[in-house]
């Protein structure tokens, strides 16, 4: 599958080519609500293109617990900052059977996004990045393309090999 962004003569020519099996209008990135966002839709129209704001938790970053404050924090809570018997029922935050008003992050988040934006499923689409997740850190720049340009000057040289500081 291929992601092109084309007037409708160039969708004309690109139909008749033999080898293509099918064009299809591709409205992901439309002015609407995108299923499959992160976080649920419950509380945001957001989708790949119009996105957040969103606050990134941080250690010590503390929430009041609502059904909106859940929505963007709650899984996060639950599956990654180091609690034990999470549960979240009816817009509540139980820890240890417990339950919870006010919540303070025990470590750092992130928010990741792909090189290739349009065609990366990201932060954007499974949430934040436990600190303690990430095992690597970028070096230099492996590869870096100019899509707009043609075959023969598709390659930016001037950014290989370049140390990311």
């Amino acid at each position: 599958m291929y992601r092109m962004y084309l007037t409708l003569e160039q969708v004309d020519m690109v139909k008749a080519a033999v080898f293509v099996k099918r064009v299809e209008e591709d409205n992901t990135r439309s002015d609407g609500p995108e299923v499959g966002i992160f976080p649920s839709l419950k509380y945001t129209s957001w989708n790949g293109d119009r996105y957040g704001p969103l606050v990134i938790p941080h250690t010590g970053m503390k929430i009041i617990v609502n059904d909106s404050t859940l929505n963007f924090y709650g899984e996060t809570i639950r599956l990654y900052d180091h609690n034990k018997d999470v549960r979240i029922e009816n817009g509540k935050l139980f820890i240890d059977s417990q339950p919870v008003s006010e919540y303070a992050f025990k470590q750092n988040y992130y928010f990741m996004v792909g090189d290739n934006r349009h065609d990366s499923l990201d932060s954007r689409y499974w949430g934040f990045v436990p600190e303690d997740h990430i095992v690597g850190k970028a070096l230099f720049i492996w590869l870096s393309l100019d899509e707009e340009a043609d075959v023969l000057h598709k390659v930016r040289w001037g950014r290989l090999g370049n140390i990311i500081r």
